[in-house]
């Protein structure tokens, strides 16, 4: 979208109010860290924002799922969703999964926010 508003999210299709959008499954640090990860879940990581920052870094600013019990991490897809008060979708964390779902109905073209 913007270097000062972040990558954005953008919808290709139209979410009717209450339509799943996404589901993803919440990346930890600890997750890419591990050597036993497919270099694609790492390299995804290292392409979040900020741009050339250290991965504790991306972590910090990226982060969802603070009430998992297995604590925050990252969702590469849903990261990119922009903060807008009075959004026009919102998230929840189901058993270690983010669901993205559509509050109003959202036209192709149209950019996806979350509070």
């Amino acid at each position: 979208i913007s270097e000062a508003k972040g990558l954005g999210l953008v919808a290709k299709t139209p979410f009717p109010r209450g339509r799943r959008i996404l589901v993803e499954r919440v990346v930890r640090l600890v997750d890419v860290q591990a050597p036993a990860k497919p270099p694609t879940v790492l390299a995804a990581v290292r392409a979040l924002m900020p741009a050339g920052a250290a991965l504790e870094a991306k972590y910090h600013l990226n982060q969802f799922g603070g009430e998992d019990p297995a604590g925050p991490g990252v969702c590469v897809r849903l990261c990119r969703a922009n903060h807008q008060c009075g959004a026009n979708a919102y998230h929840h964390l189901v058993e270690g999964v983010q669901v993205l779902w559509a509050r109003v109905p959202i036209a192709p073209g149209e950019e996806i926010c979350i509070e």
